[in-house]
């Protein structure tokens, strides 16, 4: 049976095992030839993760079924900064989705639908008006997905080499 509960440091490894899959998998379909994962990814990045959820009112969801953690979603209360906030109608209290991962063999199970659930209702709870995040432009699989759960495009994010 699935169940969602809140991260704890007894699941630091399976964190850090998640975001180097994650890192890996964005490694191998980058068209744009600039990501690596090293060897202290996983270690370095999950650090970095737990100080931003602290210092934003954020939270980290675990998927766990039959006792084996499977997937996490890790997200955060966001501060808009002077610009933003002088260039929008209303000061919407906005809730960004920082990472989504669920292990391969766990895909297409609604795994990620039920992570995206569980951090809404909680952000909901928080008063948040809107949840944000970012896709990686290659990622076709992930941005087809959040489309699915009622995401719009927002924004594009324009590059190249000069």
């Amino acid at each position: 049976m699935l169940k969602i509960i809140k991260y704890t440091a007894q699941n630091h490894q399976n964190l850090t095992q998640f975001m180097e899959g994650l890192q890996d998998y964005l490694v191998s379909i980058d068209t744009f030839e600039k990501l690596k994962r090293d060897k202290n990814y996983g270690k370095k990045y999950v650090k970095y993760l737990l100080k931003i959820i602290k210092e934003d009112k954020g939270i980290i969801l675990l998927a766990e079924f039959d006792n084996k953690i499977i997937g996490c979603v890790a997200g955060i209360i966001e501060t808009l900064d002077k610009g933003e906030i002088l260039g929008n109608k209303k000061k919407l209290k906005t809730a960004r989705i920082l990472e989504l991962y669920v292990e391969p063999e766990y895909r297409g199970k609604h795994i990620a639908v039920k992570l995206i659930t569980e951090i809404t209702k909680h952000f909901k709870a928080k008063k948040c008006e809107q949840l944000r995040l970012e896709v990686y432009a290659p990622n076709n699989n992930a941005h087809n997905f959040y489309l699915s759960q009622g995401f719009k495009n927002e924004s594009i994010d324009l590059m190249k080499k000069i």
